[in-house]
C-alpha cells in the first residue's frame, strides 16, 4: 500500500511544468517511463525486505549494493568510465554500507537468504533505474524527463489495483487510516519529494554511481 501510494503522489510532479516541461523523442519517452517502473518495482522489493528485518540492517546494505551494481555496468563499457577518485569514493561508501548492515543491532541473527535476496533485488532494481533516468538526462531537458519518470511511477503504482490482494490491501489502509495520519503522511512526502528531486538532479549531473 505505501509503495502504491508513493507512485501515485508522484503524478504532483506535473506542478514542475511551467518550468520547462517539453515533448520526449520516443527513445527519451520510454528510458524515463521505464525507470520510473523500475523505480516502484524496487521500492516493492525494498519494502518487502524492510517488513522481514530491521531497517538499520536492510537500508545500509541495499544502499551499498546500488553502486555496486553500478559499477559492474561502468566495468562492462556501459555509462560513465570512472576515474581512480570515482572508484575510491564509492569504494567507501559501499565498504561502509557493508560494515554497517552486519553490525547493526541483532547482529547476532544472521540476516536471513531470502532477505538478503530482496535487498540484493531492490539495490539492483535502483540502479537499473537510476541508469536508465541517467541515460535519459544525457539528450533530455531535467524537467521532462523527471516528469515523465513520475508519470511511469504512478502507472506501475495503478498496475497494483489489478493484483486482488494488494487492492484490498490498500482499499483497508485508505480507508482505516485516521484523518491525522494523512497530514503526517503528507509532509513527509513532500520532504521526501524535495530529497527526491535533488537526488535526480545529483544524477543528471553525474558521475552516476557516486
Amino acid at each position: 500500500a505505501y509503495v502504491f501510494f508513493v507512485g501515485i503522489l508522484g503524478i504532483l510532479a506535473l506542478a514542475l511544468a511551467p518550468f520547462g516541461f517539453s515533448l520526449l523523442s520516443p527513445v527519451e519517452l520510454a528510458l524515463a517511463l521505464a525507470s520510473g517502473v523500475f523505480f516502484i518495482a524496487a521500492l516493492l522489493a525494498f519494502c518487502e525486505a524492510l517488513r522481514r528485518e530491521e531497517s538499520s540492517r536492510i537500508v545500509p546494505l541495499a544502499g551499498a549494493l546500488i553502486p555496486i551494481f553500478l559499477m559492474a555496468v561502468a566495468a562492462l563499457g556501459y555509462g560513465e568510465q570512472m576515474s581512480a577518485a570515482h572508484v575510491a569514493a564509492s569504494a567507501l561508501f559501499i565498504g561502509g554500507g557493508l560494515f554497517l548492515a552486519p553490525n547493526a543491532p541483532l547482529a547476532a541473527r544472521a540476516i536471513r537468504v531470502p532477505v538478503v535476496v530482496l535487498a540484493a533485488s531492490a539495490g539492483a532494481l535502483f540502479a537499473f533505474s537510476f541508469l536508465l533516468l541517467s541515460e535519459a538526462f544525457r539528450t533530455a531537458p531535467f524537467i521532462s524527463v523527471f516528469i515523465w519518470s513520475r508519470v511511469g511511477s504512478a502507472l506501475a503504482a495503478l498496475l497494483l489495483l489489478a493484483i486482488p490482494a494488494a487492492r484490498r490491501d490498500i482499499v483497508s489502509i485508505a480507508r482505516s487510516a485516521p484523518p491525522s495520519s494523512y497530514a503526517l503522511f503528507f509532509f513527509n512526502k513532500g520532504m521526501g519529494a524535495t530529497s527526491f528531486l535533488a537526488l535526480n538532479y545529483a544524477i543528471a549531473q553525474g558521475p552516476l554511481v557516486i
